[in-house]
């Protein structure tokens, strides 16, 4: 719906050669401009990212170098980075957060706890995040918004049911309305 949200631009991030081996993601974020009428902040940036579960720290830490891709060539940083970063359990280990710069960056805020748990089955892991840069962005987030949907919950779903249809709940924010 246009009335709702345009799109500005887009480009898959270029992460280097696939058929040489020194490409950083096993699946290279395609990058979206997003113009919208009907929130507080009119553009803004989303980056998908479904990490690798065996290099998801090294993929995480290079969103950070996706982050200053996005600032160089649209010259924003009102970016959301979300999706399933496999960002917690054996994946990411809690000593490897503090060499991943998107972490550290103040511009950031990760809006999915580490003690969020993403996942339908019994594990108890954060591996889906959404991540909001920018003063602008930040600000617009409609506070408290950041959440898990359990639709296993929602749904009184048995857990055979819930997994048919993901084996990961969703994440999701509210951008504040004009």
């Amino acid at each position: 719906r246009s009335d709702m949200v345009s799109v500005l631009g887009s480009y898959y991030y270029d992460d280097g050669c696939e058929s040489c081996g020194t490409d950083t993601f096993s699946r290279e974020p395609f990058i979206v401009k997003f113009s919208s009428p009907t929130t507080q902040v009119e553009e803004f940036v989303m980056v998908p990212l479904h990490a690798e579960p065996s290099s998801a720290a090294d993929e995480i830490d290079a969103l950070y170098d996706v982050y200053t891709d996005v600032v160089n060539k649209w010259a924003t940083n009102n970016i959301l980075l979300l999706g399933d970063f496999n960002a917690d359990c054996s994946y990411v280990t809690s000593t490897q957060w503090p060499s991943i710069r998107l972490r550290s960056l103040d511009a950031c805020e990760w809006l999915i706890p580490d003690s969020a748990d993403t996942t339908v089955a019994d594990t108890d892991c954060a591996y889906d995040r959404i991540v909001a840069c920018g003063t602008a962005l930040r600000q617009d987030i409609e506070p408290g918004s950041a959440t898990i949907n359990n639709f296993q919950k929602t749904f009184h779903l048995q857990s055979k049911d819930a997994l048919a249809v993901s084996d990961h709940f969703p994440v999701e924010v509210t951008l504040k309305a004009r």
